[in-house]
């Protein structure tokens, strides 16, 4: 009678000694397999900020590019848009907005000149494609110096007939520096900066008169400026 209870204790520990085993077998399997996969997901992980790195580095490099293609061309907005508008008399108006400027501009000095298409197609941006990067600058120069006088530029200035018009003259830049800039100007508004502006396509930030030059290359930029406070 013991010895029958013996060996129904002994089989029931063999069948238990057994179903842990087959359980510690699934486990380790399963265990393997959720390191596999978090392996491949930390390899597909890396893989990811290795492809965001270099799509960064192309936009990088693009936008550099376009910046360059860009280094001599203005833009010109609120100038009202006739009906029937020819290049000549397009850039006929940018030579009479030369002369109010006081910057001495000839035909041959513009390598091109038209007009992009905006939310307000009465006064479509201007671009003008200059020779050189120089006589851009000066135009910019003159502009913001003109406008620290007794009256900003108008298109009174320009004997546009029709309600008066400030008209603004700026460097064309690319779609992301323009993002940039406006974030930039933004921010500058946000935390009692005085200067914001851009110069030879760059952007730049003052808080006060005669302080320190901050240049902002990226919105990481903005946020380090202002986590160092």
């Amino acid at each position: 009678m013991l010895k029958d209870l013996k060996d129904e204790q002994d089989k029931r520990s063999d069948q238990i000694c057994s179903a842990v085993e087959v359980i510690r077998l699934s486990f380790d399997f399963l265990a393997e397999k959720h390191n596999a996969l978090q392996n491949r997901v930390e390899q597909l992980e890396v893989g990811r900020k290795a492809d965001a790195q270099h799509i960064k580095s192309l936009e990088d490099r693009l936008d550099g590019l376009e910046r360059n293609s860009r280094s001599t061309c203005l833009e010109i907005r609120n100038i009202p848009a006739p009906t029937s508008e020819s290049k000549t008399a397009l850039l006929e108006t940018f030579i009479n907005t030369s002369k109010v400027l006081n910057v001495p501009i000839t035909h041959s000095d513009v390598k091109d000149i038209f007009r992009i298409t905006n939310k307000n197609s009465a006064n479509r941006t201007i671009i003008v494609d200059l020779t050189s990067a120089l006589i851009k600058e000066k135009m910019v120069f003159m502009y913001r110096k003109f406008n620290k006088g007794t009256s900003k530029l108008t298109t009174e200035h320009l004997h546009i007939s029709g309600p008066t018009k400030q008209i603004f003259i700026s460097e064309n830049l690319t779609p992301k520096m323009k993002r940039l800039f406006y974030l930039a100007r933004e921010f500058a508004k946000g935390n009692d900066y005085m200067f914001c502006w851009v110069s030879h396509g760059k952007i730049f930030l003052r808080k006060r008169e005669n302080g320190t030059l901050i240049r902002v290359l990226s919105e990481n930029d903005l946020d380090n400026i202002k986590n160092a406070k």
